[in-house]
C-alpha cells in the first residue's frame, strides 16, 4: 500500500474544501494568507515562483513539498523538496521521486485529477482525508495545494502543505 500523506494514497476519503471550511490556525491558511499576499504577473492571477521566499513561511516548512512541473504528463511532475514533519507522517523521504513512482492505489487517480484541476483553474485547492498511518490508526489530514507560474505565465511548481487535524 502507498501512503503518501501529500496526496493520502490509502486514504478512505477525499473531501474538496473551500478554505473557509478550514480552521484558521492551521498552516493551510497561513501559507493561503502568503500567497494571496505574492506578487502577481500582469495577465495571470497566480503568483510567479520568483516571489516566494521560504523564510517568510518558516513555520509551514516542515510540513510542505515543493512539486516541480516540466510538462503536463504524472511522470513529468517531480518531489523537489519535502518537509521533514511530512517525511516522518510518511514515513519515507520522497525528495527526487516523480510523482508516477508515488501515486497508486485506488485513489491515485482522484489526487491526479485534483492536480490536473489547479492547474488548469489556477486556484488553490482543498481536500481532507482520513488516512492510514503505521503504529496508529487514522489521522485525519487536510492538504492545500498551490500553483506557481514563472515569467512566461506557465506553472511549473506547485506548493502542497498539510494539517493533521
Amino acid at each position: 500500500m502507498c501512503c503518501w500523506g501529500l496526496f493520502v494514497i490509502g486514504a478512505n476519503f477525499i473531501r474538496k474544501l473551500i478554505l473557509s471550511q478550514i480552521p484558521t490556525e492551521t498552516r493551510i491558511h497561513k501559507l493561503s494568507d502568503y500567497y494571496i499576499s505574492l506578487k502577481r504577473t500582469s495577465c495571470s492571477h497566480i503568483p510567479n515562483w520568483s516571489s516566494f521566499s521560504p523564510m517568510d513561511v518558516a513555520g509551514t516548512l516542515p510540513w510542505m513539498a515543493v512539486i516541480e512541473r516540466t510538462n503536463e504528463n504524472l511522470s513529468e511532475h517531480r518531489i523537489k523538496l519535502i518537509g521533514e514533519s511530512l517525511i516522518r507522517l510518511m514515513g519515507k523521504n520522497f525528495t527526487g521521486y516523480r510523482l508516477d513512482e508515488v501515486l497508486c492505489g485506488d485513489k491515485s487517480n482522484d489526487h491526479w485529477m485534483d492536480i490536473q484541476t489547479v492547474v488548469k483553474s489556477r486556484d488553490p485547492s482543498f481536500t481532507e482525508s482520513v488516512i492510514p498511518v503505521k503504529d496508529r490508526d487514522y489521522n485525519t489530514i487536510i492538504r492545500g495545494c498551490f500553483p506557481f507560474c514563472d515569467e512566461n505565465k506557465e506553472i511549473i511548481r506547485l506548493i502542497v502543505v498539510v494539517d493533521v487535524l
